[in-house]
């Protein structure tokens, strides 16, 4: 997944929820993926950043995303 697309992604669950923590959690995303953007990368830095956007399963729809998001998080922020 691009960092576009997994901005818009996070962007459009956003707005699409009324939950505090969800919405929390997705500024998160948002503000990493953001400050991504703005970096210069290598192709394999930006390969690498892909493959573990694609490691989150983001399309999977789960029912409690909260739950299944704030793991991926940490490890995206740690990496």
């Amino acid at each position: 997944m691009k960092l576009q697309e997994a901005f818009n992604f996070f962007k459009s669950l956003k707005t699409k929820t009324t939950n505090k923590y969800e919405i929390k959690v997705y500024n998160k995303f948002l503000y990493i993926l953001s400050d991504l953007q703005t970096r210069e990368f290598t192709i394999d830095e930006i390969d690498f950043i892909e493959m573990e956007l694609d490691s989150l399963n983001l399309n999977s729809n789960p029912e409690n995303r909260k739950n299944t998001l704030g793991k991926p998080y940490e490890n995206l922020k740690n990496s």
